[in-house]
C-alpha cells in the first residue's frame, strides 16, 4: 500500500499536476497584487504625464518597483518589436482576464488616439478602481456576516437535536433507535448539506 501511495506520489503527471496548479496559485496571487496597485500607478501615470513624459516611459516608471512591473516591461518590450501601444495593452488584458486591467488598457487605447494622453484620464481611472476597491472590501465583509449567519442558522436543528437527545422520553427514543429516527436524521444531514451549499454558492455569486 505504501509503495502503491508513494509511486503515485512519483509519478511523473501527477507531480506535472501539482508544478501546474502551483504555478497558476502563483500567478493568479500576483495578479491580484497587480490590480491592488493599479489605482496608486494610474495617479504616478497622471504625475508624470503633467510633467511632460511620454504615455510608454510614463507607464514604465510608474510601474517600477510594483507588482506591475513586469507586465509594463512586457508591454514596452512589445511595443519596441513593432506591436501598436493599444494592441499589447490588450494582449496584456487578455493574459490577465480581470476587468481592472482592461479599464487600463481601455485608458491606453483612448490616450493613444482619441482624447490624447491627458493626465485626468488616468486620474478618472484610478478614482473608479479605489471606489471597486472599496465596494468589493464591502462586500467581503457583508459576505462574511452572510456565511456566519449561515452556520448559525444550520447550527440550531441540531443544539434542539441534542437537546432532545438529552432531555430523553419518547421522542428521542424514536430518534435515536428506530429506523424511522435515523432516516429523519440522514434526511436532516442531506437537507442541511444542501442547504448550506447552496447558501454559499448564492453568497459567492453575490461577491463576485
Amino acid at each position: 500500500m505504501v509503495f502503491v501511495v508513494l509511486s503515485a506520489a512519483l509519478s511523473p503527471g501527477l507531480r506535472s499536476r501539482v508544478v501546474r496548479s502551483w504555478r497558476h496559485r502563483i500567478e493568479a496571487a500576483r495578479i491580484r497584487r497587480s490590480v491592488e496597485a493599479l489605482p496608486d500607478v494610474c495617479q504616478a501615470v497622471a504625475r508624470r504625464l503633467v510633467v511632460g513624459e511620454t504615455l510608454l516611459r510614463a507607464l514604465e516608471g510608474a510601474a517600477s518597483g510594483t507588482y506591475l512591473a513586469a507586465d509594463v516591461d512586457r508591454l514596452a518590450i512589445e511595443y519596441r518589436r513593432g506591436v501598436v501601444l493599444t494592441r499589447a495593452a490588450h494582449r496584456w488584458a487578455d493574459r490577465s482576464r480581470r476587468s481592472e486591467i482592461a479599464m487600463l488598457a481601455a485608458a491606453i487605447e483612448m490616450a493613444s488616439s482619441s482624447v490624447g494622453a491627458r493626465p485626468e484620464l488616468f486620474d478618472h481611472v484610478a478614482l473608479t478602481l479605489r471606489r471597486r476597491g472599496e465596494l468589493r472590501l464591502e462586500a467581503r465583509t457583508q459576505a462574511s456576516q452572510a456565511y456566519l449567519s449561515t452556520w448559525v442558522v444550520a447550527a440550531l436543528p441540531w443544539l434542539l437535536s441534542i437537546g432532545i437527545a438529552v432531555e430523553g422520553g419518547e421522542p428521542a427514543q424514536v430518534l435515536l433507535r428506530e429506523p424511522i429516527g435515523w432516516v429523519c436524521l440522514l434526511g436532516a444531514v442531506a437537507l442541511e448539506a444542501l442547504a448550506i451549499a447552496w447558501m454559499f454558492r448564492l453568497i459567492s455569486a453575490a461577491t463576485t
